[in-house]
């Protein structure tokens, strides 16, 4: 799903929603789980792969056009946001069960008398129920403190980096509709969920009492403001991220470099984030002249830099001078402010604009080795749990490289190369008889690697099994004239430390 947000604001407005008794939330729940209204069932009629995919029939979806049960005229009032009469509603949803989602504001009057039309969007997500703003909006005039849905690429891309493992309290900041706090809730984690509006902290509690998630706190504050000095083991947001200096719609717009939000949250973690926690965040940052982002974000840290590791995790960049001229032909923004747009990028130097995710842990008590720093490049395969296969990996390797001789240690593990690995040989002619001279390794997923090797490694890599330390497969090489002498290796640890850190080389069965 995607929405459009180029359109003038409304203001904020009243949220339709009603926060209404237990009951007549579990009569909606019945209807939507009597109807089969699930994410599965949306996907097959609507012919996508999943929920994330779905288009409305005004973006020329064919597929599920009649009405013919209950889960159609869900389907049609809810996503579709179509107006039916309230007489086929009855007869297919049922009078009970239509009077309860009029109770709870989410069915009203349509302009056309003896017409309805949801009030928001309602649709299944994850095992979840979750109601959002509409995206379309009388005059096009949707409301500043507009509710973003919570099944855009953009959110799909959220979800899956936050890991299912159980923690004790969690804070979902800019929550909007709290998707993140409901999911948490479910591993039984008592789940904050914050935001700067009204309008969201009102949709996140109608959504915490559709679902029934009596373990979900809902707060209005400005990102920490909600929750004083309380301390969390786990933190999550999926911030505003746009740049734009004049903040018109509030899920949107992220201050002049769009990271005012992102950083707001970062430099908050050493008060509100417990040892052994960590941050999960996606959003769009930057990288600047001769300062990555994953450098600046430690300078947001403060002087509690060293308490934490950083593993950022791009999906994709981009060239923000033109985004910014393909917004202006567009003629969604005046070409008067582009050369304003240009000139913050010189000023800011900006040379990037980078979306993707990034996970500040706090290093409990007595962590071995220095704080950690990881850019890694995340595909489109890229989950939760590889993120924390990497993060894990990362760590035993530098706690092992922290020990007396500990480097060298990893000679002595028994290595085997990762099974997604591809390697391209270059040969030369070299006095008549052709010679490898060049070798590029790919690690294609989850995470992306290219990195030219010496064309040795590749026999390294063919050799490394798991069965034998990696100290002997590269003396067995040497006898054999495949891999340089010691004198000529040069220092071996770094490098076999380099490969493993790169999941090119994995140790079978952990560390």
């Amino acid at each position: 799903m995607t929405v459009a947000t180029t359109t003038g604001g409304a203001g904020a407005t009243a949220p339709p929603l009603v926060l209404g008794p237990a009951e007549r939330f579990a009569e909606v729940r019945a209807l939507l789980q009597a109807a089969g209204y699930t994410e599965d069932e949306v996907a097959r009629r609507c012919a996508v792969p999943n929920v994330y995919a779905f288009r409305s029939r005004h973006d020329g979806r064919t597929a599920a056009a009649g009405t013919a049960d209950a889960f159609d005229a869900l389907l049609h009032l809810f996503l579709d946001e179509e107006a039916l009469p309230w007489d086929e509603v009855r007869a297919l949803l049922g009078a009970p069960g239509t009077d309860a989602l009029r109770a709870l504001g989410l069915l009203a009057d349509a302009a056309e008398p003896g017409r309805c039309q949801a009030t928001v969007l309602l649709y299944p997500t994850r095992a979840l129920l979750v109601a959002s703003d509409r995206t379309r909006w009388p005059d096009g005039r949707m409301p500043d403190d507009v509710v973003y849905p919570a099944i855009t690429t953009s959110t799909e891309h959220f979800v899956a980096m936050l890991p299912e493992t159980p923690c004790d309290d969690l804070l979902e900041l800019c929550a909007g509709t709290g998707i993140a706090a409901l999911l948490g809730a479910r591993t039984g984690a008592h789940a904050w969920a914050t935001d700067v509006t009204e309008r969201a902290t009102h949709f996140a509690r109608f959504n915490a009492r559709l679902n029934g998630a009596d373990n979900v706190t809902v707060a209005c504050g400005d990102l920490y403001d909600a929750v004083g000095d309380r301390t969390f083991d786990r933190i999550v947001a999926h911030p505003p991220y746009v740049s734009n200096a004049e903040v018109r719609v509030v899920f949107r717009d992220g201050g002049e470099d769009g990271e005012q939000v992102t950083r707001g949250i970062v430099t908050g973690l050493p008060a509100h984030l417990r040892p052994g926690g960590a941050l999960y965040c996606t959003c769009a940052v930057t990288d600047r002249r001769g300062r990555p982002f994953e450098q600046r974000l430690r300078d947001w840290l403060g002087d509690a830099t060293a308490e934490f590791d950083v593993f950022f995790l791009p999906r994709s960049s981009h060239d923000p001078r033109h985004y910014f001229l393909d917004r202006a032909i567009g003629g969604h923004e005046p070409w008067s402010a582009l050369e304003r747009r240009c000139d913050a990028l010189v000023r800011l130097e900006i040379e990037r604009v980078v979306y993707g995710s990034f996970v500040v842990r706090r290093r409990p008590a007595g962590a071995a080795g220095p704080p950690l720093t990881l850019r890694r490049r995340a595909t489109p395969a890229a989950r939760a749990i590889d993120v924390e296969r990497l993060m894990a990996s990362e760590t035993a390797v530098a706690a092992v490289a922290a020990t007396p001789g500990g480097e060298a240690r990893l000679l002595d593990l028994p290595l085997a190369t990762s099974p997604r690995v591809t390697f391209a040989l270059t040969h030369a002619l070299v006095d008549g008889d052709w010679q490898a001279v060049a070798c590029h390794v790919r690690v294609p997923a989850p995470f992306l690697i290219d990195a030219d090797v010496a064309p040795w490694i590749a026999a390294l890599l063919a050799r490394c099994d798991g069965t034998r330390p990696a100290r002997d497969v590269v003396r067995e090489l040497q006898q054999e004239g495949m891999a340089p002498d010691d004198a000529a290796l040069g220092d071996l640890p770094p490098l076999v430390r380099a490969l493993v850190g790169a999941s090119i080389l994995e140790v079978p069965g952990g560390m």
